[in-house]
């Protein structure tokens, strides 16, 4: 059984997850206004215990109708019974960051990225949480210790997206910049990226670095 986990971004919570004939659930596919961010396919993990399975699954239709309470709880049934799954560990991560519980939200999202130095969804969610706490060079740390060069194309733009954000908090402009142009010249036709690319441009970018001038 397979179960496709995410990544987080800026604004729009996209959730998608996938099974196979195995297992009786249905295919969720979800996109949801919230804070937070976009979630996009980029991690598949077998889930060997079917009890673990189901709670995860339980938590995720929770989480569809915005009941972050009610998926943590399930999270947590399914984390007691597969306890180094690092899909569930990001979810979890994901969920305290919607509860804006930054301190569990950045624990779970660490011993996620321990079990699995490649997942690059636990490392974007990471560096996201650390930005909303405002510890923006922890974020640039993580970050760059994902391995670009193994990632896939929605890995790294988000990485360089990442990056940009927490450079530009930091008034670290060139740095920024150059991230900035890495991110949109890597994605060119998802439109929902681009845009919120541009939105922080102009709002945060343009206020941080003003002689710096793109879009």
């Amino acid at each position: 059984m397979r179960i496709v986990s995410a990544i987080l971004f800026c604004n729009i919570l996209l959730l998608i997850v996938s099974c196979n004939n195995i297992m009786s659930n249905a295919p969720i596919t979800e996109e949801v206004e919230g804070h937070g961010g976009i979630r996009t396919i980029t991690h598949t993990e077998e889930f060997e215990n079917r009890e673990s399975y189901e709670f995860y699954m339980e938590g995720l239709r929770c989480m569809r109708k915005n009941d972050f309470q009610c998926c943590l709880k399930y999270l947590e049934k399914a984390l007691r019974i597969d306890p180094e799954n690092p899909v569930i560990l990001n979810d979890l991560g994901l969920t305290e960051k919607r509860l804006f519980n930054y301190d569990r939200a950045i624990l779970f999202l660490q011993k996620a990225i321990q079990l699995d130095s490649n997942y690059y969804a636990a490392y974007g969610n990471l560096s996201l949480t650390l930005y909303y706490a405002k510890r923006y060079q922890e974020a640039i740390d993580i970050l760059k210790l994902a391995n670009t060069d193994r990632a896939g194309l929605t890995e790294r733009r988000s990485i360089y997206y990442h990056l940009f954000m927490n450079h530009t908090q930091l008034n670290n402009c060139d740095s920024a910049y150059h991230y900035y142009k890495k991110a949109v010249q890597l994605e060119t036709t998802n439109q929902l990226f681009l845009k919120n690319v541009r939105i922080f441009f102009i709002k945060e970018f343009n206020s941080h670095c003003p002689l710096h001038t793109d879009i």
